[in-house]
């Protein structure tokens, strides 16, 4: 009878362990669904950013919250790029965390604005906005006896920083 008694006394705190341990899976699948939610939104290729250095990171909701608003970003763009943003058919900005160690060539206003960009003179987690002008015709640069036809692009981007509005950089690859 006692080990029975014993046995039911075990086989009881098997169920209330297990039954305790239970929510904690769901929890960690929850946190894993969570992580997938917070893949990168972009229009942006990310692998033929990759090539030119790039990457981008989604901005955290709080940490980083940009200075300038997305309008004035897409203003300072088109003061930049005018042509661009009178033929272009459509104008977008998107707000993200960008890194680009392999450009340096700051203005000297963006690097006195902006004292990080200043210390590390490139691109480390820095709040941009990338301005978009889709829709727009810019012959590329080939090599001077090149028999190919220069790379007729489709889009601009201008990069903005989201801190100061300086204009940091432009580029295009498609």
């Amino acid at each position: 009878m006692m080990e029975k008694r014993r046995l039911y006394m075990i086989l009881g705190s098997l169920a209330v362990v297990s039954m305790l341990c239970v929510p904690f899976a769901f929890a960690a699948d929850d946190e894993s669904k969570n992580s997938v939610q917070t893949v990168l939104q972009t229009s942006q290729d990310l692998s033929a950013l990759a090539e030119m250095g790039m990457t981008l990171e989604q901005a955290p909701a709080v940490k980083s919250l940009p200075t300038i608003s997305e309008e004035d970003a897409i203003k300072a763009a088109s003061e930049y790029m005018p042509v661009f943003s009178k033929t272009a058919t459509n104008i977008k900005a998107e707000y993200q965390i960008m890194t680009n160690p392999n450009f340096q060539a700051f203005s000297e206003s963006a690097l006195a604005k902006n004292p990080t960009l200043q210390q590390n003179k490139h691109l480390e987690k820095t709040p941009v906005y990338i301005v978009s002008f889709e829709g727009i015709k810019k012959e590329g640069h080939d090599f001077k006896g090149s028999n190919k036809k220069p790379t007729v692009f489709s889009e601009q981007n201008v990069v903005v920083d989201a801190s100061t509005g300086e204009i940091l950089y432009s580029y295009n690859y498609r």
